[in-house]
């Protein structure tokens, strides 16, 4: 089954990106493809994606940031259309994972399947502790975009759009819901999001 992996990043995120690109050019699953879309303000800002062989384009960060992260996702959504990938898993450019989390997706049943992302690295610790009651599924009516798994059916009824200084997040699930489709929340794996330089420390999903 054909994964693209896609996100949206920035200069804002250039104290992690490396160790991004370098996550998502290791993961186990054998059949997949990277795509990036880059909203910096300065266009050379790309060459820092493809010089590590990453696919990208740039959406120039213009009107209010709802509108222009919602047109990057429009357009990860076309090429998973139309280059005929069966799942899209979108990934925010600082939010990580176990490299064997596609091996691991790809035996579940959801065409919707996401993951909580924290802000501290001490709460993703925690998190993964040894407290197996912790580590359940739910029907959920709605989370982030930031760490997904999502169906190419999924995209073919659903646009992702924003109004009213919503971000698309919202309208997805909404979208979801008049459509009948739960999306599952996994605790099982929880992701490690760094948010800002100061809360970069060990990345033990990359060792």
């Amino acid at each position: 089954m054909s994964i693209l992996i896609a996100g949206l990043t920035s200069d804002k995120k250039d104290y992690c990106l490396d160790i991004f690109l370098r996550q998502i050019t290791s993961f186990t699953y054998p059949n997949y493809d990277t795509f990036l879309v880059d909203n910096s303000k300065n266009p050379l800002h790309l060459d820092k994606i493809w010089n590590w062989g990453i696919d990208a384009t740039r959406v120039e960060p213009r009107g209010t940031a709802q509108e222009y992260l919602c047109e990057s996702q429009n357009i990860i959504r076309d090429k998973v259309l139309y280059e005929g990938y069966e799942w899209l898993f979108l990934l925010d450019s600082d939010v990580f994972m176990p490299l064997n989390i596609l091996d691991y997706l790809m035996v579940k049943p959801s065409s919707v399947h996401s993951f909580v992302y924290f802000i501290d690295p001490v709460l993703c610790e925690v998190g993964q502790g040894t407290n197996e009651t912790i580590r359940m599924e739910f029907d959920v009516n709605g989370t982030g975009l930031g760490c997904i798994l999502i169906h190419r059916d999924i995209l073919k009824e659903v646009t992702f759009r924003t109004e009213d200084d919503l971000y698309s997040d919202y309208f997805f699930f909404q979208d979801l819901k008049q459509l009948g489709v739960k999306p599952v929340i996994d605790t099982n794996i929880i992701p490690a999001h760094y948010r800002s330089e100061h809360l970069l420390t060990d990345l033990k999903v990359l060792q």
